[in-house]
C-alpha cells in the first residue's frame, strides 16, 4: 500500500527564491546557478549544477530537522542542457545533534548519459525512499553532488525537489 508523503520539508525546493545566474537561496552550493524558466521544469527558475565551471564538480546541500524512526521520500526532476551532463550522485545523511554525520539513509548514483534536456521538454523524474531514520538523528541532509568528466562537461539541471515524511 502507498501512502501519500505529508508535505514538503524542503525550502525552495522549486528554486524560485533568488535571481538567474545566482546560487540558490536556502541551500548551501558550490558551483551551482539558478538558470531561467526556458530551462526549468515548473515555475521560472531551476538549479543549474556545474552551471559556474562545467568541468567541475558541483554540490548542493540542506539540512532537515527531522525524528527517529520515519521513512522519508526524496523526488525530484532532472535534465541536461546537452547530453554530456555529469554524474550525479544524491544522498541522505543522517546526523545528530552535534552534526556528526550518522551513516547513509539515501544513496543512489544516477548517470548523466541518461538525462533528457529542458530545451526539448525532456526531464527524468526521480523518487526515491530512505531508509528509516536512526533512534539518534536531529537532521537530514539532502545532498546533489554532481561529478563531470572531460566528455560530460555539460550542466545537469535539477527543479521540484521535494522530500517528504512517510508515516
Amino acid at each position: 500500500m502507498v501512502v501519500a508523503p505529508k508535505g514538503n520539508l524542503i525550502a525552495n525546493g522549486d528554486f524560485e527564491l533568488g535571481k538567474v545566474g545566482e546560487a540558490p537561496e536556502c541551500w548551501e552550493s558550490t558551483n551551482v546557478l539558478l538558470v531561467g524558466s526556458s530551462q526549468a521544469f515548473t515555475g521560472l527558475q531551476a538549479a543549474a549544477m556545474g552551471a559556474e565551471v562545467p568541468l567541475c564538480p558541483a554540490v548542493m546541500y540542506q539540512d532537515i530537522p527531522v525524528f527517529p524512526g520515519r521513512r522519508f521520500l526524496l523526488s525530484f526532476q532532472m535534465a541536461s542542457l546537452a547530453c554530456t551532463a555529469g554524474d550525479l550522485l544524491v544522498q541522505v545523511r543522517w546526523q545528530n545533534n552535534s552534526g556528526c554525520d550518522l551513516g547513509p539513509g539515501l544513496y543512489v548514483f544516477i548517470s548523466g548519459l541518461s538525462s533528457g534536456k529542458p530545451a526539448d521538454g525532456l526531464w527524468q523524474a526521480q523518487s526515491h525512499l530512505t531508509d528509516f531514520s536512526p533512534i539518534d538523528v536531529c537532521r537530514a541532509r539532502v545532498v546533489f553532488t554532481r561529478s563531470p568528466g572531460k566528455s560530460r562537461s555539460s550542466p545537469t539541471v535539477i527543479d521540484a525537489v521535494t522530500f517528504a515524511d512517510m508515516n
